[in-house]
Formats: structure tokens, sequence, C-alpha cells
């Protein structure tokens, strides 16, 4: 995880049975268009959601890749 502190990677770790998980901005259903707004993200989501957090993403054009925290394996390619 520390080679890629600078980049846009999202990692994912194991949580505790009493933590939920965190969702990134580049939210979406396998095989969805990311969802860019709160609008987008409820539609693709419906009511699956506790809460969504309606903030600004941060001008990334693209989702972020995703890696495993534990292997660094490669899931979803940037």
């Amino acid at each position: 995880m520390k080679s890629n502190r600078a980049g846009a990677v999202t990692w994912l770790l194991p949580v505790r049975p009493e933590v939920s998980p965190l969702i990134s901005t580049s939210a979406n259903l396998n095989g969805q268009e990311p969802a860019r707004s709160v609008t987008e993200i409820l539609q693709q989501f419906d009511q699956q959601l506790g809460v969504v957090l309606d903030a600004p993403l941060g001008g990334q054009l693209q989702p972020t890749q995703i890696r495993d925290g534990r292997t660094g394996q490669i899931i979803r390619p940037s």
C-alpha cells in the first residue's frame, strides 16, 4: 500500500463484523457505468445503502484502481 499512497487507488481491507463497509466515489454495480451523483447512486442501489454523502468527487474522470489490501492483487484496473 505504501507504494501507491500518492496515486488514485481504492484498497479493500478486511473489517470487523460490527463495521459497515464504505463505498467509494466510483460506486457502481458490476457492469454499470460509475455513479457520479447522489441521484445516480440512489437509482443504481435503490434502498440498499444506509447513508450516501453528498460531497465533491475530487475531479477524477475514471474510477480508481481497486486492490486487495492484504495481497496487493489488482481487482479492477484503473
